[in-house]
């Protein structure tokens, strides 16, 4: 299970900063938004250093790093004689005790879940409902880390989504059924960025489609963040170094560009506002509902 006690004490001086942001108990109101980040498969999020400093800076940063490591796909084949895809990332996300005919042995305290909400609760306190953390939760998640966050939109209401590069999910080269299902989080905040020379791009356009995503946009060298920002899906085409299509928004300083940055907490602001408009109208809903004496 991931936690900021286990964390190595010999990371670089921008990731120590990190955690000791993650340490730090900070205040809690209904406008804050806690961000999630969840890797891709055989990663860390120490393996992205940009982004989880962008996401850090940004506001409330936690992540969690998976108890196995393997693929969901390879996952699947090795328990499962069928399309069994979303078994295996709910087995992830919530525990292998919360799916019938559970494979894995997922204990609800290392599962992406109870890790993430543990971790909201230490530092805000346990009187927390799981409906209260995730409504102000932005869950931003890479490949793997994508299909996670498509998941967990389906079955909760969260503030916000931005999948990067995923999901692709397949069974025998055929798309996987699971992203048709009713989405619960309103498809006007999930967001998709990918690259166009991912060997994946159409297999997770083709579940953004399912996922309800329609404005789509293609970001080109010429193009501004007015142009994208309010895109639910961005194809970027601009040249990336060879094999790191796949990487796109989540490549480090050296690989990225200022439209990177700038397209990225221009999204989570977005979220931002969102929550604070939520937080305005509840304010006034709880004025309106006091008895004129007490005004």
């Amino acid at each position: 299970m991931s936690d900021v006690q286990d964390l190595d004490h010999n990371l670089p001086v921008s990731h120590t900063r990190i955690q000791k942001a993650l340490k730090s108990p900070k205040p809690f109101n209904i406008s804050f938004m806690f961000l999630l980040f969840l890797p891709g498969s055989f990663r860390r999020s120490s393996d992205y250093l940009w982004l989880s400093t962008c996401l850090a800076d940004s506001g409330d940063y936690y992540f969690v790093d998976y108890p196995l490591s393997s693929t969901v796909a390879k996952l699947n084949s090795e328990f499962f004689d069928s399309d069994s895809l979303l078994q295996v990332r709910r087995e992830f996300i919530y525990g292998s005790a919360s799916q019938p005919n559970s494979k894995l042995g997922i204990a609800y305290e290392e599962s992406i879940m109870g890790t993430f909400l543990t971790q909201v609760r230490q530092h805000h306190g346990f009187h927390l409902t799981e409906r209260d953390i995730l409504l102000q939760t932005l869950v931003v998640g890479h490949s793997q880390g994508a299909g996670h966050a498509a998941v967990m939109a389906i079955d909760f209401e969260l503030c916000g989504v931005l999948l990067i590069a995923g999901p692709a999910d397949s069974y025998q080269q055929f798309p996987s059924e699971w992203t048709g299902m009713k989405v619960t989080t309103p498809s006007s905040r999930l967001r998709m960025f990918l690259h166009a020379e991912d060997r994946h791009a159409r297999m997770c356009l083709h579940h953004a489609t399912m996922l309800g995503l329609k404005r789509i946009d293609v970001l080109t060298s010429s193009t501004s963040l007015e142009d994208i920002l309010l895109s639910q899906v961005v194809i970027d085409t601009r040249p990336l170094p060879p094999l790191k299509s796949h990487d796109c928004l989540t490549l480090d300083t050296e690989m990225r560009d200022d439209l990177n940055s700038l397209y990225l907490t221009g999204v989570i602001r977005h979220y931002q506002a969102h929550l604070s408009s939520v937080s305005s109208r509840l304010e006034l809903s709880r004025v309106d509902s006091l008895p004129a004496s007490s005004l």
